[in-house]
């Protein structure tokens, strides 16, 4: 059975405000994605795993699982060189995934299948997109992979199905990657020698494997992690849920939380040792551990024109193709009664948000936040 190598070690920028850790340390059902993604690989029969994380050893601080091996990517390089800083691990064939590939149990026993077959060659999983310019797309010659196009152009489109980032590489892996010039995209030159001198095979993934750039992604992971466990509402240890709320799924509610009464939440993940008093509500939103929302907070997940909502990250406007999105809030922030949080908003961690305020703006870390008619008192710690 191959080996697996996890890649951990980003700087998850594009994921605030969840990012002063990994990204994939983030909780759902009581558990960090990492180790879904871990649970996942076992299933399918691997058991030696090795993490490639970051210098501040976040993953395996927090994971403290000592059967897994961990290497550390000192600069954040290509993904090429995260690979590469675990090769003094590897004796022979490795799957290689991202740290929050939750569904991987669903997909990767079909590529064992076929490199068992086709040892010598890279296995790659492939899925059909309607935006292949923005993806590694596979280029076929008959049935035959060729190469891989890393973002075309409109219109000069190999095929219509990308690599998702998940392989199989034969144990030689390491030989083709010294060849190519150590640049970051040297990853995608080290398949193309392979598959111009081993060959390649791929498998076609049954629906798009989910994905981890952004918080609101969170939503799919967390409907496919329910939808394996036969529920729509998780709630963890500890938690008080009272009388009069709704708890419409798929929901996440973490450890030692308290739902007062009147309270509606809805298509949301809420962390630990969070607190969302009475008559709130909370739709289509990512609360953070130790929050608390006064009462008659309410998150507004919907346009007035009901357009695709758009949210800001890293001061430019993205467009999340969700037509509800609520408040993402990042840990140990504050809302006094009767806040309101427009759509798509994104709250730092450590902010205070004072009584009777409309949040139409991100705000950042360490926020003291009043609004009051039309006038905005914003300071910093």
């Amino acid at each position: 059975m191959p080996q697996a190598i996890i890649l951990a070690a980003g700087k998850s920028s594009r994921f605030w405000p969840f990012n002063l850790k990994h990204k994939s340390l983030t909780q759902i059902m009581g558990e960090p994605l990492i180790l879904h993604t871990i649970k996942g690989l076992r299933k399918s029969g691997i058991k030696d795993i090795i993490v490639v994380q970051g210098p501040q050893k976040d993953i395996e601080n927090d994971l403290k699982d000592k059967s897994v091996k961990y290497v550390v990517q000192s600069k954040p390089e290509s993904t090429g060189d995260a690979i590469w800083q675990a090769r003094k691990f590897i004796k022979g064939p490795f799957v290689v995934v991202g740290p929050h590939k939750v569904d991987v149990k669903e997909y990767l026993p079909r590529l064992l299948v076929k490199f068992k077959t086709n040892t010598a060659k890279a296995v790659l999983l492939g899925v059909k997109t309607d935006r292949p310019w923005d993806f590694g797309m596979i280029k076929f010659r008959g049935k035959k992979i060729v190469e891989i196009v890393e973002n075309p152009e409109k219109g000069k489109e190999p095929s219509k199905i990308k690599a998702a980032e998940t392989y199989i590489f034969p144990a030689n892996f390491f030989d083709y990657y010294k060849k190519v010039p150590q640049k970051e995209d040297n990853l995608i030159d080290t398949i193309n020698l392979l598959i111009k001198e081993r060959g390649a095979e791929f498998v076609l993934a049954k629906e798009e494997p989910v994905s981890l750039k952004y918080p609101w992604d969170l939503f799919a992971i967390l409907e496919h992690l329910l939808n394996n466990s036969k529920t729509k509402v998780y709630i963890g240890k500890n938690c008080r849920i009272s009388k009069n709320c709704v708890l419409r799924g798929p929901v996440s509610i973490g450890d030692n939380c308290h739902i007062g009464n009147g309270v509606e939440i809805k298509n949301s993940i809420i962390g630990d040792n969070s607190k969302i008093p009475h008559l709130s509500y909370v739709g289509d939103s990512v609360i953070g551990q130790n929050c608390n929302l006064g009462a008659g907070t309410i998150t507004a997940n919907l346009r007035f024109d009901k357009n695709t909502i758009r949210a800001k990250i890293k001061g430019n406007p993205v467009d999340t193709g969700r037509t509800k999105l609520g408040c993402i809030m990042g840990d140990n922030t504050q809302t006094g009664i009767h806040v309101s949080l427009m759509p798509g908003v994104l709250i730092g961690s450590n902010c205070a948000i004072g009584p009777a305020s409309v949040v139409f703006e991100n705000l950042e870390d360490n926020t003291i936040f009043y609004s009051k008619f039309s006038n905005v008192l914003d300071k910093k710690h």
